[in-house]
């Protein structure tokens, strides 16, 4: 559990305490001043339904994190956002389209200083565009569905093993390679 979620569970507990409080005796932790007002009880009722409501929005999507990878594998086709997410499903060698969008203005500022061709690392780490990447107004509903449906009507075989290619290429002894780059280093010093 996280230090913010703890947090939250903590002052959900208060809130909750405060309007139990208020709503049997007339004041909480603040006084009978701060409920001469009207209304307050209701306020702290609002915030207490609030925190759980986004506290189990909160649980909801931690959990559906850690069944991410399971559902990719589960997966004929992935539907994804460019970044890790596209190179995890790579690596199980599931066929994707990579949606991005952001705002209108970041993008209009963005754009122009972005060198490269592709924004998916499979895409990247090919060179050349492996998967579709419809980016900012190519990926509307109708365009990232069709891309889908392509998916599952093109034979991906040739995909896979491209994948399985760079797969190979990331599985690098690291740990050897650094030893000698750092050996290397330390040898022309």
């Amino acid at each position: 559990m996280s230090i913010g979620r703890s947090g939250a569970i903590i002052l959900f507990a208060m809130i909750l305490l405060q309007a139990t409080l208020s709503t049997i005796y007339g004041n909480g932790f603040f006084g009978p001043e701060m409920y001469g007002m009207p209304g307050s009880m209701y306020i702290w009722t609002y915030l207490a339904l609030m925190l759980t409501t986004g506290l189990t929005v909160s649980l909801v999507i931690k959990r559906f994190n850690l069944k991410n990878q399971l559902l990719q594998e589960a997966a004929d086709a992935v539907l994804l956002t460019s970044g890790t997410t596209a190179l995890e499903a790579m690596l199980l060698k599931k066929p994707m389209v990579v949606g991005y969008r952001m705002n209108p203005l970041s993008f209009k500022l963005l754009f122009p200083l972005i060198k490269t061709a592709y924004v998916s690392l499979p895409n990247l780490l090919a060179n050349q565009s492996l998967v579709p990447e419809l980016i900012q107004d190519e990926a509307t509903v109708e365009s990232l569905s069709a891309e889908v449906v392509n998916l599952f009507k093109a034979n991906s075989s040739g995909l896979v093993e491209q994948f399985d290619e760079l797969h190979q290429q990331l599985s690098l002894d690291s740990a050897t390679l650094a030893t000698a780059a750092i050996s290397k280093l330390l040898a022309s010093e």
